[in-house]
């Protein structure tokens, strides 16, 4: 993260005198964190699914860049528009959309816009139990930052595991399958290969 950060950083100040190549640098970095993030959240999902990842994995979803910029955006419009409305719609849609990103990665089959959809449907009626949630991340997220960006490598990695493994289970729950059998392909297990369960 530190890469797009410094490039983003560095897009300010050249967009003063070279607004152009200022506006390149940003979309640069753009691209370059959304492709990390993904990578991190590919890793974090291997390791919620007990399997070993590699290093490569961190920019193995670069194919994947044009859907995760379209649902980022449309995301951002979505949350932006709710806080515009008295706050709590933005929190509320923030929570319902929370999962795009994972979507994205662990179902190359569905669009931006179907990634959206899914992680609504995911966390349908969870949505107080993630804002608690969200905000133990948050917390610490702040306390890796106050530890002079050192605790950062320590808290991104663990919060994003920690993510990971709430998508599995949500996935799992609403699908009615065990969390490993949802990891196993994306939550898209035939319920009758697991003696016909009905959903919880």
């Amino acid at each position: 993260y530190l890469l797009p950060a410094a490039i983003n950083v560095g897009a300010g100040p050249i967009s003063e005198h070279r607004p152009f190549l200022g506006a390149a640098m940003w979309l640069l970095g753009m691209v370059l964190s959304g492709i990390m993030t993904m990578g991190l959240i590919k890793i974090a999902l291997a390791f919620t699914d007990e399997e070993r990842p590699v290093l490569g994995d961190l920019f193995a979803c670069y194919p994947l860049i044009f859907k995760w910029v379209v649902a980022y955006i449309v995301y951002g419009l979505i949350v932006v528009a709710g806080l515009a409305l008295l706050v709590v719609p933005g929190v509320i849609w923030a929570i319902k959309f929370l999962f795009f990103s994972f979507v994205v990665v662990d179902r190359e089959d569905l669009g931006p816009i179907e990634a959206l959809k899914e992680s609504s449907r995911l966390t349908q009626g969870e949505k107080g139990n993630l804002l608690l949630f969200g905000v133990i991340a948050y917390g610490i997220g702040i306390l890796g930052f106050i530890c002079l960006f050192i605790g950062l490598f320590w808290a991104i990695p663990t919060i994003t595991v920690a993510f990971a493994f709430v998508y599995r289970k949500l996935s799992a729950h609403a699908d009615g399958l065990t969390p490993t059998m949802a990891g196993a392909d994306g939550g898209s297990t035939d319920r009758s290969e697991i003696g016909g369960s009905e959903p919880a």
